[in-house]
């Protein structure tokens, strides 16, 4: 995707931008969640609302109580947040040794209580001749940091390195520049990369013939 110009501007964002989904387009899932009361700044992560949006549009359903036929039942302890693993786009809230999920065992439903959002990658900026990863890509998954915010160490995991113009698919008149030298403008070349990555084929009219040939490139009386 390509803005109108050389730069940026706001009229572009139709283009570039796509709006992300309202909780009020999103049905919880019954079995689990209830709706959230929301306002219409709520909103989910992407275009889409998907399962892990859960925490931020809806809520948990209240646990029915059970009772006991005996007094001498004991409930089993409720397991620890440390023992959790996070989903995709969270991360582990640290120092939880005084968190608990709900019950004996964690689920996904622990996962407001044990987990916080991770750092989209694109929040971070990825150091020279790199880009993003899967932003080339519109059905790309996001991409995050493995904590809060982003730091250096998360560079391997969100960034790649853009790909060498020796790679771009020049059109028939044009060849790549030499190898080593230029690369597109993300991790694949595509057409956009043509006037940075490739040059003209030279015109045999800039060729020297000798004595006894002729030069096919020169024009004809």
């Amino acid at each position: 995707l390509t803005c109108a110009g050389a730069v940026c501007l706001e009229q572009d964002m139709a283009t570039c931008c796509k709006p992300r989904a309202a909780c009020s387009n999103y049905t919880c899932p019954s079995d689990e969640w209830l709706p959230k009361p929301f306002s219409k700044n709520s909103l989910c992560r992407g275009s889409v609302c998907q399962w892990f949006d859960n925490p931020t549009c809806c809520k948990r359903k209240p646990r029915p109580t059970t009772t006991t036929t005996t007094s001498t039942t004991t409930s089993a302890p409720r397991a620890r947040c440390n023992t959790y693993t996070c989903p995709s786009g969270y991360t582990q809230i640290l120092d939880d040794d005084n968190l608990f999920c709900v019950g004996a065992n964690c689920t996904m439903l622990d996962t407001q209580t044990c987990c916080n959002l991770a750092a989209l990658c694109e929040s971070m900026n990825c150091s020279h001749g790199k880009v993003h990863r899967g932003l080339d890509l519109e059905s790309s998954p996001p991409y995050y940091c493995s904590g809060i915010t982003c730091t250096p160490a998360d560079e391997p995991r969100c960034c790649t390195p853009k790909a060498p113009c020796s790679l771009a698919q020049c059109p028939q008149y044009m060849v790549p520049i030499r190898e080593g030298f230029g690369v597109c403008a993300g991790a694949t070349c595509t057409e956009e990369d043509t006037d940075h990555c490739c040059k003209m084929k030279a015109n045999c009219a800039q060729f020297q013939c000798p004595p006894d040939a002729d030069n096919r490139g020169l024009a004809q009386y």
